[in-house]
């Protein structure tokens, strides 16, 4: 008992941890994104861009870009990538790179 209040004790200590983790995720994502507004400018791409994104074994798909400098919360280390995608066939990807090797500009239009 000692060092806790009596609020304390009658909460739910995993229940605490975890909103104050989704809390701490929120300001952390925040964080990530305002720290990287004055680097879009820096990027080939916008949104909207029509692209073509290696898969490496499965070759090169064509999508739209819909985000910039997307972080994958499911990710181990809450990584800023500089591209969210949607391909095509359907699948929302991230490209980790901004380099020809991993996305480059694509000349097709939309499939309707």
């Amino acid at each position: 008992r000692k060092g806790f209040s009596k609020g304390q004790l009658k909460k739910n200590p995993c229940e605490r941890k975890c909103k104050e983790c989704v809390e701490e995720m929120e300001a952390e994502e925040q964080r990530c994104r305002s720290g990287y507004d004055d680097r879009q400018d820096s990027l080939r791409f916008g949104v909207g861009d029509r692209v073509e994104c290696n898969m490496g074994e499965d070759g090169w798909r064509t999508g739209t870009i819909i985000r910039l400098w997307y972080v994958e919360r499911r990710s181990v280390y809450d990584e800023a990538h500089p591209y969210q995608v949607h391909l095509d066939v359907g699948a929302k990807i991230y490209a980790t790179e901004d380099r020809d090797r991993c996305i480059r500009q694509s000349n097709e239009p939309p499939q309707e």
